[in-house]
C-alpha cells in the first residue's frame, strides 16, 4: 500500500532527499471534485522535483486516480480511471507576471500544496462528457426501443418549384 501523501511539501527539503516524491492521496481529501464525478479510492501520485542548470525547479510525473462518473446519456454510474503525464515549472508565488506560462506551478514559501495540485490536474483529466461505451449503455437500449420519429412535414417544399415556372411566364 502506498504511503498517503501530506497536504503540502517543502520544495528545498524534497530537493535535499533527491527529489523523489511518491504515494497516494485518499479520495476524501479532493473537495472540488463532486457533481457527476466522485471519487472512489486514492489517487496514486509519481513525480520527480528537479533542478534545471539555472537553478529553476521543474515538477515531472504522472498520476492515476480512480473515479466514478455519471453517464451522460443513461445517468447511470460507472467505473471511471482517469490518468496524466505531470512536466511543470515551479515557481515562487511573487514570480512575475511577464512570463506568465500555462505549465507553471507556484509554491507559496517554498511549500508546494501537493493534494490542491494534483486535484487539479484530476480535474483537468475528467471528460467533459462521460459515457459508458455504447454496448454497455441502457440509455443505448432506450434509444432503440423507442418508437421511429414520424417523417417531418414540410408543406413549402415545392414552393420553388411553383416560384420557378411563374418566372418563366413573366420574361
Amino acid at each position: 500500500m502506498a504511503t498517503e501523501l501530506p497536504s503540502d511539501i517543502d520544495c528545498r527539503r524534497l530537493l535535499r532527499n533527491g527529489g523523489l516524491l511518491t504515494g497516494a492521496i485518499s479520495g476524501e481529501r479532493f473537495e472540488r471534485i463532486g457533481g457527476i464525478f466522485r471519487p472512489c479510492g486514492a489517487a496514486q501520485v509519481h513525480v520527480q522535483l528537479s533542478r534545471d542548470e539555472q537553478g529553476q525547479m521543474a515538477l515531472n510525473g504522472s498520476f492515476v486516480a480512480p473515479l466514478q462518473a455519471q453517464c451522460q446519456r443513461c445517468l447511470e454510474w460507472m467505473e471511471l480511471e482517469v490518468s496524466g503525464d505531470i512536466e511543470l515549472d515551479v515557481v515562487p508565488a511573487a514570480h512575475s507576471a511577464e512570463d506568465e506560462q500555462e505549465n507553471l506551478l507556484r509554491t507559496v514559501d517554498g511549500r508546494l500544496q501537493i493534494v490542491e495540485f494534483v486535484e487539479d490536474e484530476v480535474l483537468l483529466a475528467c471528460p467533459m462528457i462521460p459515457l459508458h461505451a455504447a454496448k454497455n449503455c441502457r440509455g443505448e437500449e432506450v434509444k432503440a426501443a423507442s418508437p421511429p420519429t414520424p417523417p417531418t412535414r414540410q408543406p413549402f417544399a415545392g414552393l420553388g418549384d411553383l416560384l420557378g415556372e411563374s418566372n418563366d411566364d413573366f420574361e
